[in-house]
């Protein structure tokens, strides 16, 4: 075999190993809408990729166990990996909030960077254009609307096009709609604060100082009333949680400061909680749920999407 020959064979082979480095290390999803396919490849953000760990035996007993040892994830099985299954991502979701998270990282650099007020991040920031930035030509989402709707005997699975005029009205896995503007803590994701800039009461307080814990049984209405409600509910609405490295779930308590990730947001819990202190617990789980991107990947305050379509009152 000539030199020449030899030289050909070690390039192609390297160009293989190359593309197939590229392709694994690229995290590239494909997903469709309405026949129309998309692929991308965004890079989950560093922050991210604290949640890594191996996957571990099943074992429904874990969730002391990872208390105890500091993991960070849930093990398939214990009781907060199943809460966390219960509000888990499509695929489609999933691509969208790699893209939001980009999104709003450079919104909180740009913030910072310039010292924007909340007036400025609602309402110019938003209007920024990004169609020169690697935002835009990478957006998981079409550049244009393709939709051409015809009236039609049945609604479609993904809710688009039951509304000819308004293809996207009621669809999956798009944003919630707002009736007022957001008020984060930053202005952009942070979890809002009070007026004078402290925490807010947690939710745990809030809960035991509305709900006594009194029994005020109705005459009119039976226990099958609340589960009609949740079925409505669930029908009309599923808010994605955050999800680690690898799709894994995470868990927020009992972890040291540089183990938390940054979508944790545990509930505090008193001394004298009339209920947990029996139990010695002084955390409660929390996720905050899965961002999603603005219109055409833009910048602005955080966003969060619905995973089901409008069926109910549509």
């Amino acid at each position: 075999m000539s030199i020449q020959n030899t030289l050909l064979i070690l390039a192609w082979l390297i160009a293989i190993i190359d593309n197939n480095q590229r392709f694994t290390d690229a995290n590239t999803q494909t997903w469709t809408i309405n026949g129309i396919t998309t692929r991308t490849s965004f890079q989950l953000p560093q922050r991210d990729k604290r949640q890594q760990q191996p996957q571990q035996p099943k074992n429904r007993s874990s969730s002391i166990n990872n208390h105890n040892n500091g993991k960070f994830i849930f093990d398939p099985g214990s009781i907060g990996w199943l809460v966390g299954a219960s509000t888990a991502s499509n695929a489609i979701v999933k691509n969208l909030s790699r893209a939001a998270l980009i999104a709003e990282e450079a919104t909180n650099m740009i913030v910072e960077k310039y010292k924007l007020n909340l007036d400025q991040i609602m309402f110019g920031l938003t209007d920024l254009n990004i169609q020169s930035t690697s935002l835009w030509r990478d957006c998981p989402v079409p550049k244009t609307n393709p939709l051409v709707c015809y009236p039609g005997q049945y609604r479609s699975y993904s809710g688009h096009c039951n509304n000819v005029e308004n293809p996207d009205w009621g669809c999956a896995n798009i944003p919630y709609k707002r009736a007022l503007v957001p008020r984060y803590g930053d202005g952009v994701s942070k979890v809002r604060r009070s007026i004078t800039g402290s925490e807010l009461p947690s939710a745990r307080d809030v809960s035991l100082a509305v709900h006594q814990g009194h029994e005020s049984p109705f005459s009119h209405i039976t226990t099958m009333t609340s589960f009609l409600g949740q079925f409505i509910f669930h029908d009309l609405s599923s808010v994605a949680q955050s999800i680690g490295f690898n799709g894994q779930r995470i868990r927020c308590c009992g972890l040291k400061a540089e183990l938390i990730h940054p979508e944790c947001h545990p509930i505090k819990i008193t001394s004298d909680d009339p209920f947990m202190k029996r139990l010695n617990q002084k955390c409660m789980e929390y996720v905050r749920s899965s961002p999603t991107i603005r219109n055409r990947c833009g910048l602005g305050p955080r966003e969060q999407i619905n995973q089901v379509r409008c069926e109910k009152n549509c």
